[in-house]
């Protein structure tokens, strides 16, 4: 390793590290609204649409890796928590599939269809 080698990290703490990262990153994903507004072609509602998942599911993920995290002042070594548990917390159903039954079949890709929560 090198001299700028970086200090030793625990996974908690990474895991919260990440967290906050994901959650800058939905912040900057939720600023490119400004490309939409005012639009309302099909494409720039499509846009909007798109801008919204993606922050949704950078929060969801920001959200899921935070609560994975053991406690703050927990010894380096103690383990992560359960994550089936903290499926319920996770809102989109589609980022639920994929994280916690990546062997159940996607759903079908329908326009129009919302997942509201």
């Amino acid at each position: 390793m090198s001299d700028d080698a970086l200090p030793a990290t625990t996974p908690g703490q990474l895991l919260e590290r990440i967290s906050a990262e994901l959650a800058r990153q939905a912040d900057a994903v939720r600023s490119l609204h400004a490309l939409t507004d005012g639009a309302e072609t099909p494409e720039a509602v499509r846009l909007a649409q798109t801008i919204d998942t993606a922050s949704q599911v950078l929060d969801e993920i920001a959200g899921l890796l935070g609560a994975l995290a053991p406690p703050p002042g927990a010894a380096p070594d103690a383990p992560m928590r359960d994550p089936a548990p903290l499926a319920e917390n996770v809102r989109l159903s589609e980022l639920r599939r994929t994280l916690f039954d990546p062997g159940a079949e996607a759903a079908p890709d329908t326009d129009g269809d919302l997942d509201l929560f």
